[in-house]
């Protein structure tokens, strides 16, 4: 899978990080349903299928493209630090790429220290 086409978002069944593919769908009542399909999985007949977990829309990020100093994917929303500055990973529509907001810039080493959605209190 190509990282820049990754996707991650918190699972509505149990809250946990899942990555993969984004697909926001309608189902048979018109409802829409947000979605990361990972990879497949294979029932007890022999049969494979997609596999998939409907995800809270409000905390999808695509990958940045981008690793963190340890090596780890650098998401849409996830706060990094460098030096003893904490910012967040946004996406700039105007220029079409992914901004720290911070005075620095992603040639310096930063380090993942969480993300707005599980650790909103890092940036205070």
């Amino acid at each position: 899978m190509t990282e820049r086409y990754l996707f991650r978002g918190k699972r509505l069944d149990n809250g946990e990080w899942v990555q993969g593919y984004y697909v926001k769908l309608y189902n048979q009542h018109n409802k829409v349903t947000h979605r990361i399909y990972n990879g497949y999985a294979e029932t007890d007949v022999d049969e494979w299928y997609p596999d998939c977990f409907d995800v809270d829309p409000a905390t999808v990020g695509q990958c940045s493209g981008r690793r963190d100093k340890n090596g780890t994917l650098i998401f849409e929303g996830d706060i990094v630090k460098n030096r003893d500055l904490a910012f967040v990973v946004t996406w700039q529509n105007d220029d079409a790429r992914y901004l720290c907001i911070s005075p620095y810039s992603w040639n310096v080493s930063v380090k993942i220290i969480g993300n707005i959605h599980d650790d909103p209190g890092l940036l205070t």
